[in-house]
């Protein structure tokens, strides 16, 4: 899942995706309860960033159904957030992208919830990271401007290098967007130079 999760971000999806079916025969050999919901949120989320929405949402909603909070809710790895959060919030994508705002509001509040009741840091700002897109994407750059203010605190604590650059664009994103031109392109060009530092490419164009 370690090696998944390091080509996903970098956003070498092919790899990312053989990878993701080792985990998938993985599941088929061990008994163990984290490998299968592991296996279909890789393979939901490389599906979601190829735009085959409707195969993602059905691999996420696997995903969640093999989710048993006494295994999955221990931070078993460090950087990366719970299954749960992750496919609830990557199901709030898929949602808005197909057009079904009530569901993907619906999907991204219980992201958020469930990230809360949490003793996981980094579950919790992955999630709000998450919600920065959402808003962005709706179209709210208010709550773009508050859940990225929320996402650089919790960066910043925590020592989350990756996300305090996600939330450095979005701020940047908002501030352009709310008349600010000099500011947020150069806060945009800061988050994404800082992403790309450290090798992420998902989600760049």
């Amino acid at each position: 899942f370690g090696q998944w999760t390091f080509h996903h971000n970098r956003a070498e999806l092919d790899t990312a995706r053989e990878i993701a079916d080792e985990l998938m025969f993985l599941k088929t050999m061990h008994a163990g309860a984290l490998t299968p919901a592991l296996a279909h949120r890789a393979i939901g989320s490389g599906l979601m960033f190829r735009g085959q929405f409707e195969n993602a949402r059905t691999e996420l909603e696997l995903a969640l159904s093999y989710y048993e909070p006494s295994v999955h809710e221990a931070p078993t790895f460090f950087g990366s957030a719970n299954t749960r959060v992750v496919a609830l919030s990557f199901m709030a994508w898929i949602r808005l992208f197909q057009g079904d705002i009530a569901a993907a509001h619906t999907a991204s509040r219980e992201a958020l919830e469930r990230a809360r009741d949490l003793t996981s840091p980094y579950s919790l700002a992955f999630t709000v990271h998450t919600k920065c897109l959402f808003n962005q994407v709706v179209g709210n750059p208010s709550s773009v401007q508050d859940y990225s203010a929320q996402l650089v605190a919790l960066a910043t604590e925590q020592g989350y290098r990756h996300l305090l650059a996600t939330a450095t664009f979005f701020q940047g994103w908002a501030a352009f967007v709310e008349g600010h031109i000099e500011l947020g392109v150069a806060n945009m060009q800061r988050g994404l130079a800082a992403k790309r530092e450290g090798g992420a490419e998902i989600k760049v164009p």
